[in-house]
C-alpha cells in the first residue's frame, strides 16, 4: 500500500522511479520561476538538453542530429520559451527484443513507434519536455497536442536518414 502525506511518500517494497518523462522541465521551470521571481529576467537554463530561454534577443539554438551528435539537423530560435528533445536512442536497454527507454504506460514495454526523435518546442519546460515524450509513444497525437497547447514539432523518423552522414536542414 503506498501512503502520501505532505511530507514524504512511502512505497513498499522495491521500487525504481523515472521522472525523465517531466522531472527535468518541471526543475527548469521552477529555476526560471525564481530566477524571474529575483529580477533575473535574462536566462538559459540548458538541463540534459531540456533548455528555457528568457532574452532580450532570440537565441538561435542548434537542434542535434538524432544519429551524429557532431552535426545539427537545423536550428531554432527561442526569445522567450522552451526546447525539448525525447529520443529512442540517447538511453536504452533490451526488453523482448525492443531496445530504448521511453516506456508505453498502455502495454509496459518500449514504444513501438518508428519515431527516433522528437523536438518540441512550447512556453514552457515542462509542457516541451512531456509532449516530445508522449510524441514518442504516439506520434499521432502530433497535430491534436500542437494546436491545444501552441506547439512547433518536429518528428523524426529512421526512413529520413538513409546515410546517417549525411545532414538534412529543417527549421523548428
Amino acid at each position: 500500500e503506498v501512503k502520501l502525506t505532505p511530507d514524504e511518500i512511502r512505497i513498499p517494497g522495491e521500487i525504481s522511479l523515472d521522472f525523465g518523462g517531466f522531472g527535468k522541465g518541471w526543475l527548469i521551470d521552477t529555476i526560471g520561476k525564481l530566477f524571474r521571481d529575483n529580477s533575473v529576467g535574462h536566462f538559459i537554463i540548458n538541463g540534459g538538453g531540456d533548455i528555457l530561454v528568457s532574452s532580450q534577443e532570440p537565441i538561435e539554438l542548434a537542434l542535434e542530429h538524432p544519429l551524429d551528435p557532431s552535426k545539427s539537423i537545423g536550428t531554432t530560435r527561442i526569445q522567450h520559451g522552451a526546447l525539448a528533445v525525447s529520443s529512442t536512442i540517447k538511453r536504452s536497454w533490451k526488453y523482448k527484443g525492443q531496445q530504448h527507454h521511453i516506456i508505453d504506460p498502455r502495454t509496459g514495454a518500449p514504444a513501438a513507434s518508428d519515431v527516433i526523435s522528437t523536438y518540441v518546442r512550447a512556453d514552457s519546460a515542462l509542457l516541451a519536455d512531456v509532449c516530445a515524450t508522449i510524441l514518442l509513444i504516439a506520434p499521432e497525437l502530433e497535430q491534436t497536442l500542437a494546436q491545444a497547447y501552441n506547439l512547433k514539432t518536429i518528428l523524426l523518423h529512421p526512413s529520413q536518414f538513409p546515410n546517417p552522414a549525411k545532414t538534412t536542414r529543417q527549421p523548428i
